[in-house]
């Protein structure tokens, strides 16, 4: 039914003006040359030092360091490095977990004190002071009022509020004062040390861990005294203390 046959080829001529040749021309870049190579993969151990780093004399900590800055930073290093230390051997967040997410709830009293006598009925609350250990409250009594030389009583009451039962009518420790007590400070390390400073100017310091005599040191009243109100005290830091020592500093209106 099919059968092989060859045709003559048949050849049709450009109608275009004139023929395009087309030759192939070689590139004449240079022929990229390729080499295999192993990979000698480099063996790495990390190792951690426990020796503290060599303070050089030659390295500046900014750029314009002046003799007074690096004199206060090389000072005040050993004591961040000691409160750094402390907050690392510390347990008082043991067994913290944070709360991420914020609940809404109201604030619920615990307890309302008061040391009901004449005396604390008629005076305003004048200062608050948490001791070191945060299980007793010192509270000042004293007025704001005043016009000239105060004439009034005063006192000073402290409840611990880490007993199981806590009597919030009476406190457990009271103190008469024969003028406003203006201001109090309870020590940031010793928790029965606390400072007050009265309307006429004077500083006292009671140490409550005594029987009978609270007082144990006060800056008195004569005539070349402080005389005015004070009206802050804070526990400072004596940097040229042995130890741990402790200055009271006091702020007069």
């Amino acid at each position: 039914m099919f059968t092989d046959e060859t045709l003559e080829a048949t050849e049709f001529k450009s109608t275009w003006k004139k023929e395009k040749y087309v030759r192939d021309t070689g590139m004449q870049t240079k022929d990229q040359s390729f080499k295999d190579h192993g990979v000698q993969s480099v063996k790495r151990a990390d190792t951690e030092s426990q020796t503290e780093d060599e303070i050089r004399e030659d390295i500046k900590l900014y750029e314009d360091d002046s003799p007074e800055l690096l004199t206060f930073l090389r000072k005040l290093e050993p004591l961040v490095g000691q409160e750094l230390e402390k907050n690392r051997r510390s347990h008082a967040f043991d067994g913290y977990s944070p709360l991420w997410t914020e609940e809404t709830g109201n604030v619920t009293c615990l307890h309302t004190l008061k040391h009901s006598t004449t005396l604390t009925d008629q005076l305003p609350v004048t200062g608050l002071s948490w001791n070191s250990t945060g299980s007793v409250i010192a509270v000042s009594y004293g007025r704001f009022d005043h016009e000239d030389w105060c004439t009034h009583k005063s006192m000073l009451c402290t409840w611990n509020l880490g007993r199981r039962k806590v009597d919030t009518g009476k406190a457990d420790v009271t103190i008469d004062l024969p003028s406003c007590l203006m201001s109090i400070a309870c020590h940031p390390k010793n928790p029965s040390y606390i400072a007050g400073g009265t309307f006429n100017g004077e500083v006292i310091v009671w140490d409550l861990g005594r029987d009978d005599d609270y007082v144990i040191a006060t800056s008195g009243i004569g005539l070349d005294s402080h005389r005015e109100p004070v009206t802050s005290l804070h526990w400072v830091m004596d940097p040229e203390g042995k130890g741990q020592k402790f200055n009271v500093c006091r702020l007069s209106s």
